[in-house]
């Protein structure tokens, strides 16, 4: 069950009392301290749905000079960051930047594509340990954008797997087969990446000593 949110419970319980008094000003025939009640409440309901939040925010600093050292950054640097090259995060950014997920239906522009891949890179690659608020502080943009950024970006990709994801073909699956075998002396492996680590914040359920990087 949705958890509701402060905001939402104040609003239920106000809605409740102001559904109440109504019952009692019919039983008790138009009390004049009643009314006078109900305006109150109605006035704090108005004043609740007029606004997106219950307390005044704080707003996050913003370090927005970061995100544009990117491109300076030396190669190690980079990788740690975005847990690839320049190179093919340049590819990357090729492939999805047309995605439809990234056009606005407003006058509003969305943030350039390749900030938005670099914060999610660097969200899924953190290992469990970059939490939303932490990245948002140091990439310059809000909490919910983080977010917001990563499931544009995965869902981007995700679009993109009939054209980078294949399962080869039996003849190709036995050439690859032989040259692992004869390589690495592994048996029965047709496939593998490209040394990029893939860090896993907890171990699989199954066979879960057999996952080492």
């Amino acid at each position: 069950m949705p958890r509701k949110s402060e905001r939402q419970q104040l609003l239920s319980r106000l809605l409740l009392t102001l559904k109440h008094t109504t019952v009692l000003e019919v039983l008790i025939n138009h009390c004049n301290p009643l009314k006078e009640f109900q305006y109150d409440v109605l006035l704090m309901l108005y004043a609740i749905q007029s606004s997106r939040y219950l307390w005044v925010r704080t707003p996050i600093p913003k370090q927005l000079g970061y995100r544009y050292l990117l491109r300076q950054l030396p190669a190690k640097e980079v990788r740690q960051a975005l847990r690839m090259d320049i190179e093919s995060f340049g590819k990357l950014v090729e492939l999805i930047e047309d995605d439809p997920i990234f056009q606005n239906q407003s006058q509003n522009p969305q943030t350039e594509v390749w900030i938005q891949l670099a914060t999610a890179l660097e969200r899924i690659g953190s290992n469990g340990s970059g939490g939303v608020l932490n990245l948002s502080v140091v990439l310059g943009i809000g909490a919910g954008t983080v977010v917001l950024f990563c499931r544009r970006v995965v869902q981007a990709i995700l679009r993109l797997k009939s054209r980078c994801m294949l399962w080869p073909s039996r003849s190709t699956r036995r050439a690859l087969s032989n040259r692992m075998h004869q390589e690495f002396g592994l048996r029965g492996l047709v496939g593998i990446v490209d040394g990029t680590d893939i860090v896993l914040h907890q171990k699989p359920c199954v066979d879960p000593e057999v996952y080492w990087t």
